[in-house]
């Protein structure tokens, strides 16, 4: 699978990954980040789709030494078929509506 950020500042930034999780980073500056998750990037049957994290941000302070940590809250996902009959991604299902722990699995996407 392949990620690529879009209408971000993550824009041409690419993932890859052939494992069953996969890290992605959330912009703190706006209140939503757009991704194109492409399955079977290298054969004559590519599959993109493209998914839409929608959050509020709210900014803790740590400490000095650390400063500030963003928790997302109001989490919700979406996706977009790019071809109707060519769709890899089936459903989405939110594990939590708060952001807090990057160590956590917080969307399960099956496809």
């Amino acid at each position: 699978m392949r990620v690529i950020g879009i209408d971000s500042i993550y824009t041409g930034e690419t993932i890859t990954t052939s494992t069953d999780s996969i890290a992605i980073p959330l912009r703190v500056d706006q209140d939503y980040t757009k991704f194109l998750l492409t399955q079977n990037k290298n054969s004559d049957t590519e599959n993109t789709d493209t998914l839409t994290v929608s959050y509020t941000t709210n900014p803790i302070f740590v400490g000095r030494s650390c400063g500030y940590k963003d928790i997302f809250t109001t989490v919700t996902y979406d996706y977009t078929k790019e071809s109707s009959d060519m769709n890899w991604i089936k459903s989405i299902e939110s594990v939590s509506s708060t952001i807090e722990n990057e160590d956590q699995a917080h969307v399960k996407i099956y496809h």
